[in-house]
């Protein structure tokens, strides 16, 4: 990739309060209460406006109905992350999006551009009556930083939503666009939220609402059906890989040492690499966890404790697929020589299993991290003065399913042509 262009903070100033609060809002967008309609065409779309509960003023353009091309079987992976977006799509030159770094997954810090007139035209009818022509509806014809976030299955099991926020020239640029499936595969409701820094309407512009908004909906249908969105989904879908950790109830796994001390659990091993593990000495979090075993070894990985904005359980991480496909061997091989010194540290015959392409496990809102899978009913063996957990049981009440996923070459070849980009 590029050289990376120099600017202002990641943050941008936008704190993680503002993010949350604008999907906070995402379920009230959604509904007509609060909303007084300033524009509606034939079924087609609708043009409304409030009061923004944060100062300034909000637009909704709701599009009811709109066919989307080959749309995914999973509804809330209709619209691709931004760190795919930055990436890949160079199909529609009126809005480009190269991507910068990645804070989660979902989560970007991407430069964005836009020449899109009627974004421009948008600006004038409602934008900021002091500041220049170009704000509050992202028209942007040079590359200004911006902070991208999407999140599946949101605010409704099945949505999907996605933010962008953005500073001109001291005017917020902020917006939400949230896509419904209507029951069929191919049928979407598609609402597109702005804000704007003043909390006015310009009344006096009625006669160009009913235009601006069929036009609006029409570039929406192009933009959703762009050429090459669904090469995106299917690189999307392979990018990043779920790892838990399970069987682990005598005490969390071990990391590796490079020396001898009075509290590690030395064993010996023919090849004599890794002879020397030490116990955590923190609360258990997979995500450090294995970056700081793969630091051991000398390799960087990048590890995720968050998906698309939902917190995932202290037992699993995130991390890219083709990273993990490159370090694996490694791991497997320390791996192992950690659960015979995990065994000879704690007795018994289990010891700690990783699980590849894991299920998801969110933590609820409101809730703690499990340091754990949920206790599991297992039979138990008494052997001597041991007490021995038998590991075929672990295996039947895991609750974390294990299964590797296998892509098809179209997507593995565009997966690792993508993930060698992030990490340029």
């Amino acid at each position: 990739m590029a050289s990376k262009i120099a600017f202002s903070p990641p943050s941008m100033s936008i704190r993680t309060e503002r993010i949350d609060a604008w999907f906070g809002l995402a379920g009230s967008c959604m509904s007509d209460s609060g909303w007084e309609v300033a524009a509606r065409t034939k079924n087609k779309a609708a043009l409304s406006h409030r009061s923004s509960p944060w100062g300034g003023h909000l637009l909704k353009f709701e599009f009811f109905n709109l066919f989307i091309e080959n749309a995914p079987p999973n509804p809330s992976d209709l619209l691709v992350r931004p760190e795919v977006r930055g990436t890949f799509d160079d199909s529609w030159p009126s809005i480009r999006v190269k991507w910068e770094e990645t804070y989660a997954p979902g989560d970007a810090l991407v430069q964005r551009s836009s020449t899109l007139w009627i974004f421009r035209l948008a600006s004038v009818l409602f934008g900021h009556s002091s500041g220049p022509s170009e704000n509050s509806f992202f028209y942007d014809p040079k590359p200004i930083p911006a902070r991208h976030q999407l999140r599946r299955d949101f605010p409704e099991p099945k949505d999907c939503s996605y933010a962008a926020f953005q500073d001109y020239h001291g005017v917020g640029q902020e917006g939400i666009l949230i896509a419904r499936n209507l029951g069929q595969q191919n049928r979407f409701r598609v609402v597109l939220v702005f804000s704007t820094p003043e909390d006015k309407w310009p009344y006096w512009a009625a006669p160009f609402f009913h235009w601006l908004t069929d036009t609006l909906h029409k570039a929406a249908l192009r933009f959703l059906n762009r050429p090459l969105v669904q090469q995106m989904r299917a690189i999307d879908a392979n990018l990043y890989m779920v790892l838990g950790m399970r069987s682990f109830n005598r005490g969390p796994p071990l990391l590796p040492e490079k020396e001898d001390s009075s509290e590690s659990i030395s064993i010996s091993n023919k090849s004599g690499d890794v002879t020397h593990w030490t116990r955590l000495k923190r609360k258990f979090r997979m995500t450090e966890y294995l970056h700081s075993f793969m630091a051991a070894l000398g390799y960087d990985l990048k590890t995720y404790q968050s998906l698309e904005g939902r917190t995932l359980v202290n037992y699993q991480c995130v991390v890219l697929r083709k990273d993990w496909e490159t370090h694996r061997a490694a791991f497997v091989e320390a791996f192992s020589l950690q659960k015979a010194a995990y065994r000879r540290a704690n007795g018994g015959t289990t010891a700690p299993s990783l699980v590849e392409d894991a299920r998801a496990n969110f933590i609820s809102e409101g809730s703690n991290a499990s340091d754990s899978p949920s206790p599991m009913i297992v039979k138990t063996v008494v052997r001597k003065t041991f007490l021995e957990l038998e590991e075929e049981e672990l295996e039947k009440f895991s609750e974390i399913p294990l299964r590797r996923s296998k892509s098809d070459s179209f997507g593995d070849g565009w997966t690792s042509i993508l993930s060698e980009g992030l990490q340029k």
